[in-house]
């Protein structure tokens, strides 16, 4: 084996064999034995899936060992801050009902007199369109007076 993989946790449970690696974590008292190439990243997956509380134990080592050397890190914090930008995602996560979504179009244009045009202009598609689309509501101008016209008959037949 080699002598960097050596050094971190996740190849000492593995045997190296002609074309990859054996995985020898011990499962009713006999090796796993599933046979996977030689990439940290699927030998992390087979242990995240099939071996959990190894694989733990392994993201707990590595999280240690970046820690102390963040402490041990010559580099000023600031430095260190502005890379994190790079690795941390610009999309959010809406919790937003279709019902809610539609109920929020109807008052646009009912209570706050917004022409339907406006509701399937570029801007406001570019702003709602993604979210319209995974809620499965159309933003053309039809579909949102029909979507008016039926929310009427409903509340027309409550009273």
């Amino acid at each position: 084996m080699r002598e960097k993989a050596k050094k971190t946790g996740i190849f000492c449970h593995f045997e190296e064999v002609e074309q990859g690696l054996i995985c020898q974590v011990k499962q009713n008292g006999d090796a796993c034995g599933t046979k996977l190439g030689s990439k940290k990243f699927n030998l992390k997956r087979h242990l995240e899936r099939y071996h959990k509380d190894i694989f733990k134990s392994i993201v707990e080592e590595e999280q240690m060992q970046i820690n102390s050397s963040n402490h041990n890190s010559s580099r000023p914090a600031s430095q260190q801050q502005s890379l994190k930008k790079f690795f941390q995602s610009e999309k959010i996560s809406v919790s937003m009902t279709k019902e809610n979504f539609k109920q929020h179009l109807i008052q646009l244009v009912v209570d706050n007199g917004v022409a339907l045009n406006l509701l399937s202009s570029p801007a406001f598609v570019g702003l709602n369109g993604e979210m319209a689309e995974k809620l499965g509501v159309s933003l053309r101008s039809h579909s949102i007076r029909n979507m008016i016209l039926y929310e009427a008959e409903k509340q027309k037949k409550k009273l």
